[in-house]
């Protein structure tokens, strides 16, 4: 796979460097690891939002990893950068790169949450198709 010139160091794999925190023996699940990144890149003075991902027909989605397939009902990793920062993933990618990579195929509904936790942008994907957005007030469709 050829490498996004967009690709950028994953600070989520960068926070467990730094913590020395190994994330295959990780206690938490994906959203206290998206919550630890995320209080650490506020202590940087890094701008990020919670990433919150979901199935719109509450089925499970089947992340798909270089390590493996991984099952869930919701995802949450944090977008910083303009990327999404995944620690199952060596590198950060663009919106459109993640969803086609890890969801290819799956329409997922994707809440952008900030830090008082209120939802500042849902959208919904297919693969790497924007399908849906909707901000606060407004919906548009790409």
């Amino acid at each position: 796979m050829k490498r996004c010139p967009m690709a950028k160091r994953n600070l989520a794999r960068q926070w467990a460097r730094t913590t020395k925190t190994d994330l295959d023996d990780y206690d938490g699940q994906c959203l206290e690891l998206a919550n630890d990144v995320g209080r650490w890149l506020d202590d940087k003075g890094m701008t990020n939002d919670l990433v919150y991902i979901e199935s719109p027909k509450e089925s499970t989605l089947v992340a798909h990893y270089p390590s493996g397939d991984q099952r869930w009902y919701y995802h949450a990793v944090i977008l910083s950068g303009r990327l999404i920062h995944d620690g199952w993933l060596e590198e950060a990618l663009p919106k459109r790169q993640y969803f086609a990579q890890v969801f290819p195929g799956q329409r997922v509904r994707v809440e952008y949450r900030s830090k008082d936790g209120e939802i500042a942008l849902v959208e919904v994907w297919r693969g790497g198709r924007l399908l849906l957005r909707k901000m606060r007030n407004r919906t548009e469709e790409p």
